[in-house]
């Protein structure tokens, strides 16, 4: 076996570490993946947006798919009119992301690109891709309800003041263990990041939320 070409989906290092490994037994290998990380390497050959790469039987072509990390790259297989999800969409459960905004992006994105399987970076393979990236959306759809419901309830009890976002992990996360709240805080915030960037919530003083105007309907 000889490997000729690795292509990267991002920068983390369950997903970069082994090519130290692998370059010394394969000299001529050439490695690529999406900028701006890894960048200044000089061993890394930049994938730009919609690019190909084939081999026999196969044609792979690089989409920008950031969220997750801004690098993040899917590859569509074209003779299966597969996806190869990178940890955008995951075998199971669900992916952390470092903007929900750009995150919720890629998954509209991700919906028109393929009709058959998704091959996740981590997890079994989904034998339905598209109809697992329509569940991702529908659960952050879900969480976003969750939250501005939450919100809603809370702040006349808070009025003056607004409601934190620990606040309201103790009313959608209740049946969580205290210690996973801490986490579960995080992704609260970028919710409420991504509503306030919709008008649908505003900031005030100390990181306290209040809901400015929304409808379940447009969710």
């Amino acid at each position: 076996m000889t490997i000729l070409q690795i292509l990267i989906t991002h920068r983390h290092h369950d997903h970069i570490g082994g090519i130290p490994a692998i370059l010394p037994l394969f000299p001529n290998c050439s490695v690529h993946k999406f900028p701006p990380s890894l960048s200044s390497d000089r061993s890394i050959t930049p994938i730009t947006n919609n690019q190909t790469f084939t081999v026999p039987g196969a044609t792979l072509r690089a989409i920008h798919t950031p969220g997750h990390t801004e690098d993040h790259v899917c590859f569509h297989l074209e003779e299966e009119d597969a996806l190869f999800t990178g940890d955008n969409v995951l075998g199971q459960g669900t992916p952390v992301f470092e903007d929900l905004n750009t995150y919720v992006s890629s998954l509209n994105l991700m919906k028109t690109l393929f009709k058959g399987r998704a091959y996740p970076g981590h997890g079994p393979v989904i034998e339905d891709g598209k109809a697992r990236v329509d569940e991702y959306m529908r659960h952050r759809q879900k969480r976003e309800l969750e939250v501005l419901t939450v919100l809603d309830d809370l702040y006349p009890e808070n009025e003056g003041m607004g409601v934190t976002a620990m606040d309201i992990v103790k009313v959608v996360y209740k049946e969580y263990p205290a210690n996973l709240h801490t986490a579960a805080e995080r992704g609260v915030r970028q919710i409420l990041d991504k509503l306030e960037s919709e008008g649908k919530v505003v900031k005030g003083n100390a990181e306290r939320w209040r809901v400015k105007v929304w409808h379940a309907a447009s969710l």
